[in-house]
């Protein structure tokens, strides 16, 4: 009998250890599971904040589409339903509630329809990309549409270019202003509705999520009472058997003290199970809580839809229509004033600059014209007293040639110098005033001034050199003839002497003759050799190498006078030529100011156009403003809001670290099984009674949903509607373009004509026919020289704008990988370059 009992303990040894090593077990998993369940709650709470973020997003993009366009409010990426059913099979519900977007209230314990899941992630790959797909479409939708309206704008502002009183302006201005605060009224409280639509969602999904976590404890729990049933059945019978196996081995004492144990472990059972009733009347009042916010929620949400459904009757009036269409049309006036006023100003732009270069053309051509006045009279002068001096001193030295011709005296010589020299003085004099009088001319410009100085300088160097030139050659020849003269006398008295001595005798009185004569021949040599050392001599070699050099020098001014005789004429021709051009552009410069005066008219008219258009921007900043202080207290609030979700996270943790205390408790439970299942099959009602309530308000919100849709179709007819009015305004706005077009085409061709009647008037006189047609053939060559290098011959086009140039130059384009065409910027290739001839 005590091997026996020694083999039970044996046996109930082995099972404790077995029991305690599957706690052991049961702990890591818990844990593993629990670590699980926080990333799965940290993730989910990321995915509903990217969800709350995108579904924000998606909303002011559809408001900025619908002030562009309203067949662009609804985004065309957001799924229907149909797509989240399909997307159920997902192993992940939160991605199925981000990728769905409106399917938030379908997020519970679905049924998984087979299949793989790789297909599966595969599908919500597919599904959020679509997603990002529709919100980048709708961005770029609006950002098209904003291109559009801008290139409307200008061509409406083209087309009615000058149209339009600023009285006009400013009333359409002021009924868009009224229009504007209206719409922006009724979207800011749309705007307010859908975020109230948005937290009440939010906050059943609340609800529904602590439901369905409590559901899930439940099961939890019937699932660990159904281990814990099947543990003490088991038990039973290993207890039975044990019981047959050692009946009668088994003591008084040894009964007394198991009886004792099962009453000790009766008493423990009764107290887990009030325990667990306790537990459960809390789990029962927490339900209640729920069912009550679930009923509040549901209150809210009906009010919201009625409020929906005011407004969206109120959108759908033709009151609002109409005053939606007519803040279009106003909107396109506005835009179309303002090009006119854009274009006005960049006209005027033109018009005064093409004015200044006028006027700085003239204010060159007047300056050119006075300086080449003053140079011709400067010249003239000049030129008048120049030939004046040379008459003068043509005079003067035939005067003393004559006077030199006739002088015998070196008295006669002296004379004949002190006059020249008063003469001299006299020039001198001369030329002095007539410096003064020069210096007194004013010159306009410092080319006259320059012109005048060197006229002075070759004057003055002039009048010095005649003056040298002429004393020179009066000492050169009055040295020459005293010269002559006693070479003369000389050799008369030689031949005279020779002559007696050959002849006769020479006497006495002969003797002395010739001692006379040798005298008069020592005298005659010593005046030689004192008139070879005298000044004169050299004052003489001095004057001609003078004279040289004054003819030398006179030559050079006389050339330089000619040089700048043909400057004036050349500057004369310049002067006739400016004239005439003056005359031309006098008549351009008159209707240059007339255009002025109309634009500065338009010009005033726009500014006031543009001082009500800054009181718009304004009030738009200011608006601005509030939405910026809106957007802060939101963010406050989701501050607030997540230090709400903190505290709730530390009391499913708390509740977590008792739910370990239960489950520890829970293994000494083995006895009172019985009574924990009546508690199960309570707990299961209460279950089916949740879950039943779940289901309702599934519905409920699915019909939600269903009205929501419906809502959504009505909007997208209206937004149809309102489509088709633009499309036939843009229609309107085309014709009215072809139209401008066509007289843009009329204007240029009469400013053709009247070009070729100018050409035709100036061609009357041959000089302008020769011009016109030299200006044409240049016109001609530069058309076919390449537009590039300006040297080769066009020979190749590219056939994707139809711009000629030479090869050469395309193919650097080409070898350098630049493939623009040089003239427009189109893009091209190899194959769009082709061969082209003139002939």
């Amino acid at each position: 009998m005590s091997d026996n009992s020694k083999i039970l303990q044996f046996k109930n040894q082995k099972l404790r250890e077995q029991i305690e090593l599957q706690k052991r077990e049961k702990v890591s998993l818990e844990e593993k599971v629990s670590a699980l369940e926080s990333k799965q709650t940290d993730y989910e709470n990321n995915l509903l904040c990217v969800h709350k973020l995108w579904g924000e997003l998606n909303r002011e993009i559809a408001i900025l589409a619908s002030r562009l366009d309203a067949a662009q409010s609804a985004l065309p990426g957001i799924h229907d339903d149909l797509e989240g059913k399909a997307l159920a099979s997902a192993p992940d519900p939160f991605l199925q509630r981000l990728v769905r977007g409106s399917g938030w209230s379908e997020a519970k314990v679905m049924e998984h329809i087979p299949c793989s899941e790789e297909t599966q992630q595969s599908t919500l790959e597919k599904e959020l990309r679509s997603k990002c797909e529709a919100s980048k479409a709708a961005l770029a939708g609006i950002i098209g549409k904003i291109d559009a309206a801008n290139a409307q704008r200008h061509k409406a502002w083209a087309d009615d270019a000058g149209d339009g009183p600023a009285s006009g302006a400013q009333k359409l201005t002021e009924e868009i202003e009224h229009l504007q605060r209206e719409l922006d009224g009724f979207r800011a409280a749309n705007l307010a509705s859908d975020s109230r639509y948005a937290a009440l969602q939010n906050e059943l999904l609340k609800a529904e999520k602590r439901g369905l976590d409590l559901s899930n404890e439940l099961a939890d729990k019937q699932e660990e009472v159904v281990i814990l049933q099947r543990k003490l059945i088991s038990a039973r019978a290993k207890a039975e058997e044990d019981e047959q196996a050692a009946a009668g081995a088994s003591s008084s004492a040894g009964g007394r003290a198991l009886g004792d144990g099962s009453k000790g472990k009766d008493s423990d059972a009764s107290l887990l199970l009030a325990e667990e009733r306790k537990r459960m009347e809390k789990r029962t009042s927490e339900l209640e809580e729920e069912r009550k916010l679930s009923r509040q929620l549901r209150l809210e949400l009906r009010e919201s839809k009625l409020a929906l459904q005011d407004e969206t009757r109120y959108l759908h009036s033709k009151l609002h229509q109409d005053m939606v269409s007519r803040l279009n049309m106003l909107n396109a006036e506005f835009s179309r004033h303002r090009e006119v006023a854009n274009q006005l100003r960049r006209d005027l732009d033109l018009a005064t600059a093409r004015e200044n270069e006028l006027s700085l053309k003239a204010s060159k051509v007047e300056r050119l014209q006075q300086t080449l006045e003053s140079r011709s009279r400067d010249l003239e002068i000049q030129k008048v007293s120049a030939t004046k001096a040379r008459d003068e001193a043509k005079a003067k030295i035939q005067e003393l040639n004559e006077k030199l011709g006739k002088a015998d005296t070196v008295g006669q010589l002296k004379m004949m110098v002190a006059t020249l020299q008063k003469e001299i003085s006299m020039l001198q004099a001369n030329n002095t005033k007539l410096k003064a009088s020069g210096e007194r001319l004013e010159s306009a410009l410092e080319e006259a001034e320059s012109c005048k100085k060197a006229q002075a300088t070759l004057e003055a160097e002039k009048d010095e050199l005649q003056k040298k030139l002429t004393s020179a050659e009066e000492e050169r020849r009055s040295a020459m003839e005293s010269k002559t003269g006693l070479e003369d006398k000389t050799e008369d008295l030689r031949v005279f002497v020779e002559v007696l001595q050959s002849i006769v005798a020479m006497p006495k009185d002969v003797g002395e003759i010739v001692v006379r004569a040798k005298r008069a021949e020592e005298k005659v040599s010593a005046l030689e050799h004192k008139l070879s050392r005298h000044e004169l001599s050299r004052k003489a070699a001095a004057a001609e190498a003078e004279a040289r050099k004054a003819e030398e020098a006179l030559e050079l001014k006389e050339k330089e006078r000619i040089s700048i005789q043909l400057e004036r004429d050349s500057l004369f021709r310049q002067q006739c030529e400016l004239k005439e051009q003056l005359e031309a552009q006098k008549s351009e410069m008159e209707a240059y100011i007339q255009e002025i005066d109309v634009i500065g008219s338009a010009y005033e008219d726009m500014q006031s156009q543009n001082t009500s258009l800054l009181q718009q921007m304004t009030e738009r900043d200011a608006l601005n403003h509030s939405l910026q202080s809106e957007r802060l207290q939101l963010e406050q609030r989701v501050a607030s809001l997540q230090e709400e979700k903190d505290m709730c996270q530390s009391k499913v943790t708390a509740a977590e670290a008792k739910a370990e205390a239960l489950q520890i408790q829970e293994a000494e439970l083995n006895s009172r099984v019985v009574k924990l299942m009546e508690d199960v099959s309570q707990g299961r009602q209460k279950l089916w009674e949740v879950t039943t309530q779940l289901e309702e308000k599934t519905a409920q919100c699915k019909e939600h949903e269903q009205a929501l849709a419906d809502k959504q179709t009505l909007i997208e007819a209206g937004q149809k509607h309102v489509a088709e009015l633009q499309k036939t305004s843009q229609e309107l706005g085309e014709k009215l373009e072809t139209e401008r077009l066509r007289r843009q085409r009329i204007e240029e061709e009469l400013k053709i004509a009247q070009g070729r009647i100018e050409r035709l008037k100036r061609k009357e006189d041959a000089a302008g026919v020769n011009k016109e047609l030299e200006r044409e053939l240049e016109d001609m060559r530069t058309l076919l020289r390449c537009s590039v290098c300006h040297e080769r011959q066009k020979n190749v086009i590219i056939t994707k704008c139809y711009h000629m140039f030479c090869r050469q130059c395309i193919q650097r384009n080409l070898d350098t990988r630049h493939r623009k065409c040089p003239g427009c910027g189109v893009a091209f290739g190899s194959t769009d370059v082709k061969n082209c001839f003139f002939t």
